[in-house]
């Protein structure tokens, strides 16, 4: 049987997998990406087709996609099924360190960077035990994503295993939902002993920084600021990822007040 032709009209569906399909070397097949895709900057040009959760649909069937990207726990089953009725769709799934490396090459073989990808692979399995020796310290974790309501990283979904692999444990592991709705009235009860408030999805700032920490009663160094993508995005940076989220985390247990050097990251 003829090999697969591989896609020269591909639109991604994912902010983290628009990123690593450019760095695997697809950058010239893609055609159209999310509203939310960002990086690397040359994705400007693209067609836009709505967000992760609400695609435009009319849009994005106009693009003539041999190829759509999705990811099951950042794209709706009715999106899915809908786009299948005009275009092929690679549906893929990343929710632990141990999904990353088999994703990376999935896409690399619809890619044709097979070597590349599985290069890449080996690094975040080397670079998740090399970070594991120098644990030190394992706070409960409080990691919003979302405020108006309050939502947390619970467990069973990507960011809670980067955190995790970084020594943070995360308040709400014992929630069913990978990022159940909570309170801060509960939040206190659970004594968090860090804070972790991304950019991204929810634009946490130096204001949400200050108010957590008088309601938490934490010391300043306790509630840090960080770039999103360090816990959130799964693809082809991980490995420097994870290794400034452990930096990150291990330097707030000497007060090294790193948290306000994260947002630079």
């Amino acid at each position: 049987m003829a090999a697969r032709a591989l896609a020269t009209r591909i639109v991604s569906l994912v902010p983290s997998l628009t990123e690593a399909i450019c760095d695997l070397g697809g950058l010239p097949r893609l055609v159209g990406v999310t509203d939310f895709c960002t990086s690397p900057g040359e994705i400007d040009r693209l067609a836009r087709v709505g967000g992760p959760r609400n695609v435009a649909l009319a849009e994005l069937r106009a693009l003539r996609p041999d190829l759509v990207i999705a990811c099951r726990e950042e794209n709706s089953k009715s999106d899915v099924e809908q786009i299948l009725s005009f275009a092929p769709v690679e549906v893929l799934s990343c929710r632990s360190l141990g999904d990353a490396g088999p994703l990376l090459e999935r896409l690399g073989r619809l890619l044709g960077a097979e070597a590349r990808a599985t290069a890449i692979s080996s690094g975040i399995a080397r670079a998740e035990v090399e970070v594991g020796a120098s644990i030190r310290w394992r706070p409960r974790t409080f990691y919003p994503v979302w405020r108006e309501p309050w939502m947390a990283v619970g467990r069973d979904c990507f960011p809670a295993a980067m955190l995790a692999a970084a020594g943070a444990s995360s308040l709400f592991a014992d929630r069913a939902e990978p990022y159940p709705l909570v309170s801060l009235e509960e939040v206190t009860a659970r004594a968090p002993e860090l804070v972790l408030l991304p950019d991204e999805p929810w634009a946490f700032r130096e204001s949400d920084r200050c108010e957590l920490q008088r309601r938490l009663g934490l010391d300043e160094s306790r509630v840090a600021l960080l770039p999103g993508r360090w816990a959130g995005w799964y693809g082809t940076r991980i490995e420097s990822q994870l290794k400034r989220l452990v930096a990150l985390v291990q330097g707030l247990d000497e007060g090294s007040g790193a948290g306000e050097a994260a947002r630079g990251g």
